[in-house]
């Protein structure tokens, strides 16, 4: 590096690996070229710093039919869901996210929803990154309480179909926030499912809500295990109503 004309010099570094110790102190010095020196160089004083929380951003799947394992265990916090916690999730190109294990499965249905591993569906249908878009999950430790983001931007369904942006946030609390912006225009060519499963059959919820009315109003209370979900789009033909 050479130093500009105000006598500064930029050097980008990695000062630590993700997970590192937070609150640790790293000390940095640099040697400079210096004709003026009796040595010819000199050493800049010493700068400390001190490792603090950030965000650290993981690559998603980028084949079609995917998925990404993501491992919370360098991040020090576990994710609850339902009765469970789980140091690692499954981030599938397909727009859900599972927990214990995964599937290639790109047809969403509730028989599957509600029967499989469990599962948290942001955009659940044929995608494909691997024709467009991006898959990104971010684990954010700056705030107290840590969030995992994972993040689905403009990626589109498969045989260049319309493309889709949409996200969600988990909390070491458990509390869960899905956001699709503008309901994803255009409409989308297959079926959609969104909500969350306790998988296993385990839910008392035999079949899905028409979401949007149903929690614009009062809260929707379930039992411990119950599932909450919408299915629709073209290729679901109908509303599931809460029973």
């Amino acid at each position: 590096y050479t130093l500009d004309g105000t006598g500064q010099f930029q050097v980008p570094f990695q000062a630590d690996a993700p997970g590192a110790t937070v609150g640790a102190t790293r000390a940095f010095q640099t040697g400079i070229i210096d004709p003026t020196a009796p040595a010819g160089a000199s050493l800049t004083a010493a700068t400390e710093i001190q490792i603090v929380p950030g965000i650290t951003t993981i690559a998603g799947p980028v084949g079609d039919d995917t998925s990404a394992l993501v491992t919370l265990t360098p991040f020090g916090f576990t994710l609850p869901f339902y009765n469970n916690t789980y140091s690692q999730f499954n981030v599938a190109s397909n727009g859900f996210v599972s927990f214990n294990s995964t599937t290639t499965d790109f047809t969403s249905t509730p028989t599957e929803m509600l029967s499989q591993m469990p599962r948290i569906s942001l955009f659940w249908c044929d995608l494909s990154p691997n024709t467009g878009g991006l898959i990104s999950i971010q684990v954010d430790e700056s705030t107290p309480i840590q969030v995992v983001r994972v993040i689905y931007d403009n990626v589109p369904e498969f045989g260049a179909g319309p493309n889709h942006t949409f996200s969600m946030d988990i909390d070491v609390l458990g509390n869960i926030n899905i956001i699709s912006s503008a309901f994803n225009p255009p409409p989308p060519t297959f079926a959609v499912l969104t909500g969350i499963s306790p998988g296993g059959n385990q839910s008392g919820v035999t079949s899905g809500m028409d979401i949007f009315p149903t929690l614009s109003g009062a809260p929707f209370v379930g039992a411990t295990n119950d599932a909450v979900f919408e299915w629709f789009g073209t290729s679901a033909a109908t509303y599931y109503t809460a029973a």
